[in-house]
């Protein structure tokens, strides 16, 4: 099975991306992961669709108790033997499956952190999952995300891809494309209704 979103040579989205040959570097997560690990003396994260583990990797090697969440177990699993967790410091708890899962097997208010990286877009119905983020993440926990604009020529070019797609009928793996196309606006007021607060952006 060929393993996609390989990001395992990649810098860990918490303080940058490399993208279409570009480089960018952020911040704005890593100084909240410091307020949290002077907080917290071992804070519990979820890194929800993880993919390639890149994320889950370097929040270990920082000192979080880790669960790594994403829909295809085999490839969660393929990614996880490439690693090496004794270097990190502790292996993340590895969980696949649906929202009932997730909501079944995490309990409410149990997260001081979960990250969302370049997911929330890929969802058939993003509230129900957003809810289900927010009432795992204690009071004082923060949600990580990062979702593209719709504005963007590629997020345009995407848009026009999926319409021709399912014009033709042809069948969309689950997780792979982006199905959510939002302004930076509709994000905010997305994430609001369903519960969040936008501390930072």
């Amino acid at each position: 099975m060929p393993l996609i979103f390989d990001r395992r040579n990649d810098v860990s989205k918490l303080y940058g991306c490399n993208t279409r040959n570009v480089r960018y570097r952020w911040t704005l997560f890593a100084e909240k992961l410091e307020q949290l690990l002077n907080k917290f003396e071992r804070p519990k994260a979820l890194d929800f669709g993880a993919g390639s583990l890149r994320d889950s990797y370097e929040l270990a090697k920082r000192g979080f108790e880790v669960t790594a969440f994403d829909l295809n177990d085999r490839v969660l699993r393929s990614y996880y033997e490439s690693y090496d967790w004794q270097a990190a410091g502790e292996r993340p708890k590895l969980m696949a499956g649906s929202l009932e899962d997730l909501k079944e097997q995490i309990e409410a208010g149990s997260l001081q952190l979960i990250l969302a990286f370049d997911v929330i877009e890929h969802l058939e119905d993003p509230a129900s999952y957003v809810q289900a983020l927010k009432a795992v993440l204690s009071d004082e926990g923060l949600l990580f995300t990062i979702v593209p604009n719709k504005r963007s020529f590629f997020e345009r070019y995407f848009k026009r891809s999926l319409a021709e797609q399912r014009k033709k009928g042809i069948a969309l793996e689950p997780g792979v494309p982006h199905i959510q196309f939002k302004s930076p606006e509709e994000w905010d007021r997305f994430f609001r209704t369903n519960g969040f607060e936008i501390v930072d952006r």
